[in-house]
């Protein structure tokens, strides 16, 4: 029979540990026999580690001159032969084997053998490899004591098919005691080792002292005789020892380079602007433009625009019949700023005056003459009013006309044509915004290495820079988007690509999107936004993205938005993929929330801070895999829904599709929880629940929702149970079930789900790593997602 190694089975062969057999530990040698003294009918005593008691049955010493082996002969069906070493006594032991059968079993069950650990008088740690007739390897852990054996967790398929006569490396571990972690794994003698299967025992049975190790060979009560044989023997005392904490994937670069930092090359035929250059100039390197409003009418349908160093106070339109490209002149600096200096300045009292440069709309919502929606907080009754001013570069803050405005603030006072300040503008530079959109897109644009700030962008004008029109395909690239009075940049078309922009200490939102079908941002740095204090709903956030279609976000950074939802997915989006961002918040809502929405990925994020973690919102079909999530107070993964459906509720809906969507119920359904690492604070134990799902007005219960929660590491302060660890939803709209460990969850929703628990609270590198094998095989979205092959077992978001 051919020997393989399944993509979906256990053995993922990875590299192997620089330090140690198995990740956090280091070893110290305490056992080591090769079986290599001349045939006898006993064991006798190994080259280290003592003499052998053996027991049930004979094991005797065979092989030749080169290599001898340990023969245990299964001839009685439902017999076991074992042999200790009880001089080689330890709590925290690896131990490991060459396995081979002569032979495979002719029927039934078929024979198995199992590394013995912590044994006791009445029993131990048995990690154990079962081969079948038809060549398949197994593996499993049970714990047999007071003269009964119980299974901890389920069985698993190793991915290997072994031949008769062929050589199987089979290794195993038990260490601590808050849980006792028992690791099996087992590949060809000829392959590198594979992943660690890792099984966990709480119960108050378990077996946390020191013990002896040995080796234990059994028969299925209805196989015939077997033969097993063991060519090396070794072993090694364990300590733990220290790894790097854990975090998403490096993916180089997140953000723009510096303006300035930008280097493009200049192609044939770009037409070149200048702050000194001149309109009724030609456009050339020599006689440059004056203004890039100019360049863009000059500019045939397909052109590239190439600016000199300077500031720029333009606001431009790039319309439906062309396709351009804006980019800086090869190492300089390139702003576009909506902002001019006020430099008449009249002192006032406490105050000084200037003339007002211009008036901006200051409606409240997304529709001009509305202020409808609750967007303003009001503590911050200012925050839809666009006008802003600056000193020497720092923002000053806005207060109503006909108040007296204090240090570091200002006021607008469109009825006296004033701008007043409350800070000295003497021998400093003070600028004021006087447009209010910076850049409008109709056809198509690749903008590329510049700045854009100080635009008074008003809500209803939904984006200092906005990407519209029916043409789509846009490109932004290595902008820095900043102060900027509301949304900093907002897609309305399709197949736009924002790479590695910063749209950082914007009013409202650094990225809005919506009608954007295939929108990419990745390698992006958001930060700062929502200096305004707009409320965080209906619309502010890191990222707001409703009614959209085929959206991903990965590789990027999402920190300090002030109060808000890092990624918000909100109305009507379907194909989603969230993978591989990195997001912290101090007060916000939610690190990511998928709000009536359906069938998308949300993996590989590392999230820190939000009240909640990650939210599913009446959102189906989602796989929510390897993500660490830390510091949360409500919940770190939650499942929650009202009473508004698609078919029902007209608010929300996306206009371009029938009604009812079959692809966009907005209802939780068919939902996957795998591999996340849910890390807890001081103690081990998270203030908020770790996972949570309740429906809260339908009366639909969890049950019914087809949840899967796998794979998982929860945490617990010491590594046992918490009170916080599942909160399964019933259907009354309040009752919920707490499940405190992994084994009592599996007990009640799934025995087949191998979820695990920790002490730490943060579980670092090598504990991830030495986990990983016990993680649902990726499915290909999730792979994909994350950047590593199909099938790939791994816990949390990948390692750097």
């Amino acid at each position: 029979m051919a020997t393989a190694i399944l993509a979906t089975g256990l053995v993922l062969v990875g590299p192997p540990a620089a330090t140690a057999e198995i990740p956090g530990f280091a070893e110290a040698a305490n056992l080591a026999d090769d079986f290599d003294r001349a045939p006898a009918k006993g064991l006798g005593s190994a080259a280290q580690g003592g003499r052998y008691v053996v027991e049930g049955g004979a094991v005797t010493v065979g092989g030749d001159a080169t290599e001898g082996y340990a023969e245990l002969r299964l001839n009685r069906p439902g017999s076991a032969v074992a042999a200790r070493l009880p001089d080689v006594r330890t709590a925290d032991q690896r131990l490991s084997a060459v396995i081979e059968l002569p032979a495979l079993p002719a029927d039934g069950h078929g024979a198995s053998v199992s590394l013995l650990l912590r044994q006791q008088g009445d029993g131990g740690y048995l990690a154990t490899a079962t081969v079948s007739p038809d060549g398949t390897v197994s593996l499993g852990v049970s714990r047999r004591s007071r003269g009964s054996e119980t299974r901890i967790g389920t069985a698993a398929d190793s991915g290997v098919r072994v031949a008769a006569g062929q050589r199987l490396a089979l290794a195993a571990y038990v260490a601590g005691d808050q849980p006792v972690e028992v690791g099996i794994r087992v590949q060809p003698a000829d392959r590198l080792p594979g992943r660690w299967l890792v099984r966990q025992d709480g119960d108050a049975d378990r077996i946390r002292t020191a013990g002896a190790v040995g080796f234990r060979g059994y028969l299925a009560r209805d196989s015939g005789p077997a033969t097993v044989r063991l060519h090396r023997l070794a072993g090694a005392e364990l300590s733990r020892s220290a790894a790097p904490a854990p975090g998403a994937a490096a993916s180089g670069q997140v953000g723009a380079l510096p303006v300035g930092a930008a280097a493009y090359p200049v192609p044939a035929g770009a037409i070149f602007v200048a702050p000194h250059g001149s309109d009724a100039a030609d456009g050339s390197e020599a006689a440059p433009l004056g203004s890039l409003g100019r360049a863009i009418a000059l500019a045939p349908a397909e052109a590239t625009i190439v600016l000199r160093a300077g500031s720029y106070t333009e606001q431009i339109h790039v319309p439906s019949s062309k396709r351009l490209t804006i980019q800086p002149y090869p190492g300089e600096a390139v702003w576009l700023d909506g902002s001019a200096p006020l430099t008449h300045w009249t002192p006032a009292g406490t105050t000084w005056t200037a003339p007002l440069p211009a008036e901006f709309s200051s409606w409240a919502s997304h529709t001009e003459g509305s202020n409808e929606g609750g967007f303003v907080n009001p503590r911050y009754p200012m925050a839809a009013h666009p006008d802003q001013v600056f000193v020497d570069g720092e923002p000053l803050v806005q207060v109503a006309a006909g108040t007296t405005p204090g240090p570091g603030q200002f006021a607008a006072d469109y009825a006296a044509d004033l701008i007043i300040i409350g800070t000295d503008p003497g021998g400093r530079e003070v600028r004021a915004s006087v447009l209010g959109r910076a850049v409008v897109v109709s056809g198509q644009v690749t903008l590329r290495g510049l700045g854009i700030r100080r635009y008074a962008t008003s809500l209803p004008q939904m984006g200092t820079i906005y990407l519209g029109g029916s043409t789509g395909g846009s490109v932004l690239e290595q902008l820095v988007v900043e102060d900027n009075a509301t949304q900093g940049i907002s897609v309305g078309t399709g197949n736009v690509l924002i790479d590695r922009v910063t749209s950082r200490d914007n009013g409202m939102v650094g990225v809005h999107a919506a009608y954007a079908d295939g929108l990419l941002i990745k390698d992006s740095l958001i930060t700062g936004n929502n200096t305004e204090h707009f409320n965080a709903a209906p619309a502010a956030a890191g990222i707001k993205i409703g009614r959209s279609r085929g959206v991903t976000v990965t590789g990027s950074r999402l920190e300090g938005n002030l109060g808000v939802n890092g990624i918000w997915l909100d109305e009507s989006v379907v194909g989603f993929t969230l993978a591989r961002n990195t997001i912290r918040t101090d007060d916000g809502p939610t690190g990511i929330v998928a709000e009536l929405s359906d069938t998308g990925v949300i993996a590989g994020n590392d999230i820190s801070g939000p009240k909640e973690g990650i939210t599913l919102y009446n959102t189906g079909r989602v796989v929510i895999a390897n993500n660490l999530i830390r510091h949360t107070t409500v919940w770190d993964i939650g499942l929650t829904q009202d009473e508004r459906r698609q078919a029902t509720h007209p608010v929300g809906r996306d206009p371009r599709h029938p009604v009812p969507d079959p692809t966009c119920p907005w209802q939780l359904q068919d939902l996957t929880v795998i591999n996340n690492v849910f890390a807890g604070e001081t103690g081990g134990d998270n203030t908020g629940f770790q996972f949570y799902g309740l429906d809260k007005r339908t009366r639909v219960p969890l049950d019914a929702m087809n949840v899967t929660v796998d794979g998982n590491l929860f945490s617990a302060p010491g590594g046992l149970e918490s009170e916080r660890m599942a909160a399964w939803g019933g259907d009354d709209n309040e009752t919920i079930t707490v499940y405190r460990t992994p084994s009592a969850l599996a007990a009640a929703k799934n025995p087949a789900w191998t979820n695990l628990i920790t002490g730490s609270a943060r579980p670092d590198a090598a504990e991830l790593d030495r986990l990983a094998g016990s993680a649902v095989a990726l499915p290909d979205a999730v792979a994909a997602a994350l950047g590593v092959p199909a099938g790939t077992r791994l816990i949390g978001p990948p390692q750097a």
